[in-house]
């Protein structure tokens, strides 16, 4: 006769099923024919990534915020726009999603940024555009000014410091997440997140300075988290070719992965690093 499951069995499969119930609700399926991909980063964490092509020879990668992933609400449909201009790629950071490791809100991730971008080198394209939002705006400003391999980066409301974090409140809540275990269960339960220590050694605004490839940076009016300073900063230290752009009434990462968004991407990267005509 079997043993009935003890109650932390049960409470661990309730929980599971609760995290996947909640998973299902916030992400969303590619429509678009795409192909999966793992890349491995040089501390041995495997990356799990999606390849939306179209024969371009010219391939953005979308580097999601903290708590989020490549199928997280609004990103696939802001990546298949992406991906009827140029071939796209998306992928979960560390702790994120489908790939391994644990979340350490930048510093890290920086290595999976240079895990993907060698992917990308290894098939063939002739020029690579990082996009990255939030945490991911801050992996993608590192990434290029401490490793390069790139050839244009753009930002969506990047963490330029800890020090722009809108509140007191959402600075609070940040290091709740990082140092509690409440907040850790909270964030894998709710986001699927497993968290690590929280590491940003080097701010983005003290080396962006170094990026000499073309860098946009965009970032909401009314963002509730990172403060429109951290996009001004960001850009008062960048060096040219520098865009900035700040989206009236608008919020921060998600609300601005818009088709209009994408299309604002896509011109600039057409005039800034392809050389096009003028774009506004």
């Amino acid at each position: 006769m079997k043993r009935a499951p003890g109650a932390h069995v049960i409470g661990e499969r309730l929980a599971k099923r609760s995290k996947q119930l909640v998973l299902r609700t916030i992400n969303h399926a590619y429509e678009t024919p795409h192909t999966p991909f793992r890349a491995t980063t040089r501390d041995g964490v495997s990356i799990a990534g999606v390849h939306l092509r179209r024969q371009s020879d010219t391939v953005v990668i979308y580097a999601h915020g903290f708590l989020s992933n490549k199928y997280h609400r609004a990103v696939p449909a802001f990546v298949e726009h992406l991906a009827t201009h140029f071939d796209a790629i998306a992928f979960d950071f560390r702790g994120h999603g489908e790939s391994g490791g644990r979340a350490t809100f930048g510093e890290l991730e920086v290595l999976d940024v240079e895990a993907v971008v060698a992917y990308a080198r290894r098939q063939g394209y002739h020029r690579i555009i990082t996009v990255g939002s939030s945490m991911g705006g801050a992996a993608v400003l590192l990434h290029a000014a401490l490793l390069g391999g790139v050839d244009g980066v753009a930002t969506i409301g990047a963490v330029a410091h800890l020090r722009y974090m809108r509140s007191s409140t959402a600075s609070l809540g940040l290091r709740l997440l990082f140092k509690t275990r409440l907040g850790r269960v909270a964030a894998e339960m709710g986001r699927g997140t497993r968290i690590g220590a929280l590491r940003i050694s080097i701010p983005p605004v003290d080396v962006v300075h170094r990026i000499r490839e073309p860098v946009l940076f965009i970032h909401g009016e009314w963002d509730p988290l990172i403060a429109p300073e951290s996009a001004l900063a960001l850009y008062e230290r960048a060096v040219e070719p520098k865009t900035l752009r700040l989206l009236p009434r608008t919020g921060h990462d998600i609300p601005i992965l818009t088709p209009q968004t994408a299309d604002f991407l896509t011109r600039w990267i057409r005039q800034a690093i392809l050389g096009g005509a003028e774009w506004t």
